[in-house]
């Protein structure tokens, strides 16, 4: 039986199914938003991406998605109407920035479950990474061939590589781990590359291959930098890691940039965590009054960017123009001065 095709107004109860319809997607829209996930828009050569942070304007978006080219295609994500002049700026829109997983990006998207590829430990849900794969501990696998002699014979295995222990006998993939069947205690399979602990800001200890090894253990004191790891510093005879920009210091060496100013670390220059930081002399300029008339004035006072030093941008400043500065010359009247306040309405000659 064939299907009428819709004219007009749709008949009461094929409205309520196609009403019924966009409330799903509605709704599986909304959930997708709830979940954390982000509604992607693709620009064309030449256009911006933007992602508006509202959740009903990314539902609306969802429903209309920018234009393929042209004018459009820049204004439909900023509020706009698609003409060459946006109606009014949306606020609160951050640039979108393409999350690429296999480039080192580890948000929410890129967590990779027990059995997918990896490279890093921090891709992986488990915070596991060996043999290209994630799982919960030891040498990892998606089937058997991922295992090192899998499926063919005996072979070792480094079951746990905290502790360096291992096994001998025919090696299985099993829960995304590579185990020996029946395997008796060998821990050759942990060799000198099997990194027991990274020690935190001491050097990592690993394995060294032998049928029976212990776990090794942590340095726990050191007495100079080479002592630690390279991303820390020696501080009586304790490995400490380097203070990030922003944090307490004593010498460059013991900052992340390897720069210590004012007892700051930052990149270069005057360290600093707020503008009162920051010296007047260099970094404030004396006020200026650049409209007499008006009672205008400017001032560049020192600001605090990722914790260094620098000159503000002009702000209004009108002190500078004080009771000597000459705004109206009234005829017949008094002649108007400005008054040195900060903030100054533009005088006028009295009718009076």
């Amino acid at each position: 039986m064939g299907i009428e095709p819709l004219s007009g107004q749709p008949p009461r109860g094929r409205r309520e199914v196609i009403n019924l319809r966009l409330g799903w997607v509605a709704l599986a829209i909304g959930l997708g938003w709830a979940a954390g996930c982000t509604l992607e828009r693709r620009p064309q050569a030449g256009t911006d991406a933007v992602l508006v942070s509202e959740p009903e304007q990314d539902l609306e978006n969802a429903m209309n998605p920018m234009p393929e080219s042209g004018p459009a295609a820049v204004t439909a994500g900023r509020g706009g109407t698609g003409n060459d002049e946006p109606d009014e700026p949306v606020r609160n829109v951050s640039v979108l920035v393409e999350c690429d997983c296999d480039a080192g990006c580890t948000e929410p998207q890129c967590i990779r479950a027990n059995g997918e590829t990896c490279e890093r430990d921090e891709q992986c849900e488990s915070d596991h990474c060996q043999n290209s794969h994630c799982c919960e501990t030891g040498a990892c696998c998606q089937s058997v061939s991922d295992c090192n002699g899998g499926g063919d014979g005996v072979a070792l295995v480094c079951s746990n590589k905290e502790t360096c222990e291992g096994t001998r006998g025919q090696v299985m993939c099993e829960n995304f781990q590579c185990i020996s069947k029946d395997g008796i205690k060998d821990d050759r399979g942990c060799g000198p590359s099997t990194e027991a602990s990274d020690c935190g800001p001491y050097p990592s200890v690993y394995c060294n291959g032998n049928r029976e090894q212990t776990p090794p253990p942590c340095a726990t004191s050191c007495d100079k930098d080479e002592d630690c790891d390279h991303e820390a510093h020696c501080n009586e005879g304790k490995c400490r890691m380097n203070v990030p920009n922003g944090g307490p210091c004593e010498l460059g060496r013991e900052c992340v940039s390897r720069y210590c100013g004012g007892g700051i670390c930052c990149e270069d220059g005057h360290c600093c965590r707020d503008a009162d930081d920051c010296p007047s002399s260099l970094y404030v300029e004396e006020p200026v009054c650049e409209e007499p008339n008006l009672c205008r004035g400017t001032q560049r006072r020192a600001v605090c960017m990722d914790f260094m030093c620098a000159k503000g941008p002009k702000v209004d400043d009108d002190s500078a123009c004080g009771p000597d500065t000459l705004a109206i010359m009234c005829i017949g009247r008094e002649s108007q001065y400005c008054n040195g306040e900060t903030e100054q309405q533009a005088p006028s000659c009295p009718f009076f």
